[in-house]
């Protein structure tokens, strides 16, 4: 049978089907339908009749409350009621069959309505009473026929229940059959399409999936080749088969293409070649089909090989990979790549990290002068001859790329240190604070010299002292002074020679001082004029990777020429410190003087020995009211005369006649002023100068006066209130805060019957013991500021009481805190 024929069976048969189906399912939703339509209509009436039920009741009781109250409002209300029902009842007949109960249920309404409609509205009325049982006899009637007409309801329900429970049986029972029926039909369907179209077809497309799943190995299997899934299978195998083999020679000439293109990229950062050159050996390892793949630079100052890039974290970046020195230098003269293998010993030439084969191709430069190898192991790559040129050109690219980095970094180091040196040297000529330039010389020496630490001594009493720093130093290279002779910077300082140390473990102990954890270092003697006068070391120089490495020849000669610079910078910064001490000095001793000269509250004059004014101060400017271009160079006698007397001239000729301090007291009208004459000598110890400090006591001479006069008038009111006390009739008694007796008049003495001496500092004895409660109360109050008036008994000494009228008052000082009581009684 043929494809199209096995197609149009298979749709005939979905036809059949569909057919069938719809058919079915037609006649199930029609039945469902008429079904729904019985239930919604018998729901309905049972609702209208549970209304109904509920609503019977009420024309009853509104009746008897009618009946029982005589409200006409209750006759209405149920008369509305009875018309509700009524209203009920009509759509009660719509959904039954049997409509001869709800007739006879409508005429009791009605004649109940009729019978309410016919009794008077007149309250208190004697017919509404005569016809209370007929009412009640039409209402127990309409209950019974209610009751029927719902058993009658609950019986249809039932029925209608019953009815579609087997109806409900019969639309399963068809279901089933339709079901089974299409799951038959189907099911043939399903095998024979699997048979006809799907498995072919599954074939085919797992064979596309696995050849665009990069699967160029896979092949259908070609049972039926007669057939058209047969002969389709076939073209299909034959063009995998050829995809295949295109697309190795693609593949080859890809990733060839493309290692030579990340290899040409090395050059398009010269700066920081370590990223690119990270993703050629990833990228070589993983396109040859190598586990580990490295590139080694070879290091002329230690004469080994170093790893500068690694397609894994087991190698990095500075490890040596010792082969030996005669094979180095065998492997870096090969014309071609070279193949270890594991038999031949590959894993101790790679320190026994790897038993594989190894490929190791020179890196080669200009002229064929090798700087490195690039090695590969691990893995299982199948790679033959052919590939020997393409690593020979990758090796020329890399190595090309490698000495290029290398004279980017050199003329770049060059350019920053010439940049660094001028710098430095216009620091020197333009910084005139010596501080800040000696603090700056150790930055810019380390960064001259790419070291991360620095140091600058120089030598004060015989020991180096630190200076500049730069860098982490140890605190015992910065807080200890190195004696000369001591260490690495006090041999330098002693010998006045240079000192390259590559590696500071081979340093003797004595040398080691003060202890340091650098691990390369430069000392330099500092030069000035044939004399050492310090010592500037550089330690621990790091490359662009940030590692440390040792220092060369090319640093120490760098380091010379920079100490030549510092030494010139110290000598300089010396003699500005001096010169910069030297004006700081005299301008503060200036300042000091000015602030003295203009500051003092007196007057200032200086006279020479013909008492000429050559100089004077602001107080003088003022005193005088003259500005003092006017007071300067003029004759003290004309210029102070002129101000009642007082003239610097006449202290000042003693100080000329004997060269001693001379002071005299003037007055001029109300005011006076005490002169002072100090002289000034030259260096053979004759007086040129006079200076005259004029002070005007006048305030004082007032002050004095005044005080006086207080004194005199405290001693007069002292005098008189003494008195006043002592002839007062009333016993007046002062204490101080405690209680204690601090005066005592001649009163108190004869009312009490105590004398002074007797009470003299002690607490008062005159108080009763039953009130001395009250007394401390009242000396509370005393203490807070009050004035307290009383009348009170007290006792003599004989203990006789006596009834007193007593004032009890504050003592306050001047400034108003109160620091003892007085008591007049």
């Amino acid at each position: 049978m043929s494809f199209r024929r096995k197609i149009f069976l298979i749709c005939l048969a979905l036809l059949i089907t569909a057919a069938v189906l719809a058919v079915g399912s037609f006649h199930v939703f029609l039945g469902m339908g008429k079904q729904m339509e019985r239930l919604q209509v018998s729901i309905g009436a049972g609702v209208d009749h549970i209304d109904l039920m509920v609503s019977m009741d009420k024309p009853s009781l509104l009746t008897e409350t009618w009946m029982k109250t005589g409200d006409i409002k209750y006759k209405n209300e149920a008369l509305e009621v009875l018309d509700h029902n009524l209203e009920l009842i009509n759509t009660l007949r719509l959904s039954v069959s049997d409509e001869a109960g709800f007739d006879v249920l409508s005429s009791y309404i009605l004649e109940i309505k009729a019978v309410l409609l016919s009794i008077s509205d007149v309250p208190g009325g004697l017919e509404l009473a005569g016809r209370a049982d007929e009412i009640s006899s039409l209402f127990a009637h309409s209950f019974v026929e209610a009751d029927a007409i719902n058993l009658s309801l609950v019986a249809e329900s039932a029925h209608s229940v019953e009815v579609s429970r087997k109806y409900k049986s019969r639309i399963y029972s068809l279901m089933v059959a339709l079901v089974v029926t299409c799951v038959v039909i189907v099911g043939t369907l399903i095998v024979m399409v699997g048979r006809t179209m799907d498995e072919p077809y599954s074939k085919l497309l797992e064979a596309t999936e696995h050849v665009a799943a990069g699967d160029l190995l896979y092949r259908i299997k070609e049972n039926d080749k007669d057939s058209e899934f047969g002969l389709i299978a076939s073209r299909f195998n034959q063009m995998v088969g050829n995809l295949q083999r295109a697309n190795i020679d693609l593949h080859d000439k890809v990733w060839q293409t493309e290692l030579l293109l990340e290899a040409s990229r090395l050059s398009e950062n010269l700066e920081d070649m370590a990223p690119a050159m990270e993703q050629l050996v990833r990228s070589i390892a993983g396109k040859l089909g190598y586990d580990v793949c490295i590139v080694l630079r070879y290091d002329e100052t230690t004469e080994s090989l170093k790893v500068l890039a690694s397609s894994t974290g087991e190698y990095y970046h500075g490890d040596p990979v010792s082969f030996g020195q005669d094979a180095t230098a065998r492997l870096l003269n090969s014309p071609g790549p070279i193949r270890i293998y594991a038999e031949g010993g590959a894993d101790a030439l790679l320190d026994k990290m790897h038993d594989s084969d190894v490929l190791l191709v020179p890196i080669t430069a200009e002229q064929g002068v090798s700087v490195g190898l690039i090695a590969m192991f691990g893995g299982s790559p199948d790679l033959d001859a052919d590939y020997n040129d393409t690593f020979m050109l990758l090796s020329t690219i890399v190595g090309t790329a490698i000495r290029s980095a290398d004279l980017h970094g050199e003329t770049t180091t060059s350019l920053r240190q010439l940049a660094l040196i001028n710098d430095l040297g216009r620091a020197i000529t333009s910084v005139y604070d010596p501080k800040e330039l000696i603090e700056s010389l150790a930055t810019r020496i380390a960064g001259l010299t790419n070291a991360k630490r620095c140091l600058i001594r120089i030598i004060e009493g015989g020991e180096l002292k630190a200076v500049s720093s730069f860098g982490p130093l140890d605190k015992m290279a910065l807080q200890n002074d190195i004696p000369l002779g001591k260490g690495m910077a006090g041999w330098v300082a002693k010998e006045g020679k240079p000192l390259l140390v590559v590696d500071t473990k081979s340093l003797p102990v004595e040398m080691n001082y003060p202890p340091t954890t650098s691990q390369t270092a430069i000392s330099v003697p500092l030069v000035k004029e044939g004399k050492t006068i310090g010592v500037l070391g550089i330690y621990d120089k790091y490359d662009e990777q940030e590692q440390i490495v040792p220092f060369a020849k090319d640093d120490l000669l760098l380091a010379e020429g920079l100490a030549s610079i510092t030494a010139v910078a110290l000598e300089r910064s010396f003699i500005q410190e001096k010169h910069e001490k030297v004006m700081l000095a005299k301008e503060r001793s200036e300042k000091k003087f000015d602030l003295l000269f203009e500051s003092v509250q007196g007057g200032i004059v200086t006279l020479d020995r013909d008492f000429n004014i050559t100089t004077a101060n602001k107080f003088i400017e003022r005193w005088c009211d003259k500005p003092l271009n006017e007071i300067v160079g003029k004759s003290a006698l004309d210029v102070f005369h002129s101000k009642e007397g007082i003239c610097p001239h006449c202290a000042a000729t003693g100080t000329f006649e004997d060269g001693g301090i001379n002071s005299i007291t003037q007055s001029f009208g109300l005011n006076y002023a005490e002169l002072s004459s100090y002289p000034s000598f030259d260096e053979n110890g004759a007086v040129t100068e006079a200076v005259v400090f004029i002070q005007d006591i006048t305030d004082r001479v007032l002050y004095q006066e005044e005080i006086m006069g207080l004194y005199r008038e405290v001693v007069q009111n002292k005098e008189y209130i003494e008195s006043l006390i002592s002839n007062s009739a009333d016993a007046i008694i002062t204490t101080d805060l405690e209680g204690n007796v601090k005066s005592w008049n001649p009163s108190a003495e004869v009312i009490y019957g105590y004398t002074k001496e007797e009470v003299d500092g002690k607490p008062i004895p005159y108080v009763p013991d039953d009130l001395k409660g009250v007394e401390h109360y009242n000396w509370e109050k005393i203490r807070g500021g009050d004035v307290v008036n009383i009348e009170i008994f007290r006792v003599r000494r004989d203990g006789t009481l006596i009834d007193t009228s007593l004032t009890m008052s504050p003592i306050k000082d001047a400034t108003g805190d109160v620091i003892g009581m007085s008591s007049i009684s």
